[in-house]
């Protein structure tokens, strides 16, 4: 069979840095499979609500639901299993750039694919709760990026769940995020099926140079995985992990027990948006027959745990298992966690990804308010893409009742975007929805950059 070395890449991507304990190049459907109309129900939903947008109305006009799936097929397919997560990637190699004819039609066809892969994973792993649907290349021109990135931001307006994930990775994205980890991660792996792994083995045993690879136009090496782990265990698997040892512990009490099922608690505590514990006679499927909650096993006791977790309820979940006493040891979190995630300017004092962040007292201002005059007042920090551009200059008053009620900040929106687009660029929250918010406090990341005052 013939195996592309993009799609060779991708399948070792998706096995090393995923995690995806299932891949397959070149997945398609089987004509003897028979779908049912539930399998299909949320697919199908997806698909309508696509061709009646206003923006993407156009590029399913000539195809049927029927014939997309008929259609299906997926350069590199990979399951998660620990974390009930499937992806679907596309990878194209145009060595000119990517070219499916005109900068509009590029766009379209790459859009396509991206939508058309969500509806395949919904429709044959229906029992899995999270997709992701990723088209890369390694090149693509600046102007057809352009439309590419603002019809993926469309996209991801159509979607609003965050249980969907889509992006486009092209240029150093592409070996920052792709190629670099996998070099990274491959050097004691000895499975000879990995085309991509073992030319990248090749190469390294020339140690003369001999091949004179010309690296002064490779990115600069950022080698990132995207998304925090504890342990290697992604949130699904840690949150598992630590309700189990928790309650073993003694840590989780009746009282904590009853907070947990209750669904106000749950979004104040975690931003979740079921409760995070169910009895046995309560349903555990949402309206649309999703299921929402493990059931392989019961948790603290004699309850069901909630399956929906995502990466922004990182924070939540940490500052919630040290209210009860439960440690996590710093060192147990990814290098790429430890420094990037909270180092967005060239600073030499780091923060823990988990730790409150008090204004410094060089970051506050005895107003003397003339330094920046707000037009933006909020009671929750904000950036935002659809603010950006605007000029903002934001000031927030938080009236939560939490530990910095009545605190007052300022911040220059743009700027402070502009200071913290490496950690933004790997914010989940940011990238499917365009915005990042807090009604709590001034994350970490943001305050190191020394762009926000504390007003007085």
């Amino acid at each position: 069979m013939k195996i592309e070395i993009g799609e060779s890449l991708t399948y070792s991507y998706l096995k090393h840095i995923e995690g995806c304990r299932i891949v397959q190049t070149n997945w398609k459907t089987s004509g003897n499979w028979v779908t049912t109309e539930f399998e299909k129900e949320q697919s199908k939903l997806f698909f309508n609500k696509v061709k009646k947008s206003s923006v993407f109305d156009d590029i399913f006009k000539n195809s049927t639901f029927e014939q997309l799936l008929k259609q299906a097929e997926i350069d590199v397919l990979g399951i998660n299993t620990a974390e009930n997560t499937v992806y679907g990637i596309d990878v194209a190699f145009h060595s000119a750039g990517i070219n499916y004819g005109s900068k509009e039609e590029t766009t379209d066809r790459i859009i396509k694919k991206i939508f058309r892969t969500i509806f395949v994973m919904q429709t044959y792993f229906s029992e899995y709760d999270k997709f992701e649907s990723i088209f890369i290349t390694p090149k693509v021109n600046p102007a057809t990026q352009t439309l590419i990135d603002k019809a993926i931001n469309q996209a991801k307006e159509i979607i609003l769940d965050e249980n969907i994930r889509i992006d486009f990775i092209a240029n150093d994205r592409f070996y920052n995020e792709i190629v670099t980890p996998v070099v990274d991660n491959i050097k004691n792996e000895n499975d000879t099926s990995e085309l991509f792994a073992r030319a990248v083995k090749l190469l390294q045993l020339d140690k003369k140079g001999r091949l004179n690879i010309d690296k002064t136009h490779m990115p600069e090496k950022k080698s990132s995985t995207n998304k925090r782990t504890v342990n290697g265990m992604k949130i699904g698997q840690f949150v598992q992990h630590v309700f189990r040892d928790a309650f073993e512990k003694g840590l989780i009490s009746l009282n904590q027990i009853r907070n947990l099922q209750e669904l106000q608690y749950s979004i104040d505590t975690f931003n979740s948006r079921y409760e995070v514990l169910r009895t046995k006679n309560k349903k555990i499927k949402d309206e649309n027959g999703r299921n929402r909650y493990y059931t392989s096993e019961l948790y603290c006791g004699d309850y069901y745990l909630t399956s929906q977790w995502v990466e922004q309820q990182w924070d939540h979940l940490l500052k919630w298992l040290s209210s009860i006493g439960y440690e996590v040891n710093e060192g147990e979190w990814n290098e790429n966690e430890q420094t990037l995630l909270t180092k967005c300017v060239n600073k030499k004092n780091y923060l823990t990804p988990t730790e409150d962040i008090e204004a410094e007292e060089t970051n506050n201002l005895g107003m003397d308010e003339n330094n920046l005059v707000p037009n933006d007042t909020r009671n929750n920090f904000i950036v935002s893409q659809n603010i950006l551009g605007n000029g903002n200059i934001i000031q927030v008053t938080f009236i939560n009742g939490g530990t910095h009620d009545g605190e007052r900040y300022i911040y220059d929106h743009d700027k402070l975007v502009e200071a913290c687009r490496v950690h933004l660029h790997q914010n989940p929250t940011w990238n499917n929805v365009g915005n990042y918010t807090s009604s709590n406090n001034i994350p970490g990341w943001a305050m190191i950059t020394g762009l926000i005052k504390k007003i007085k």
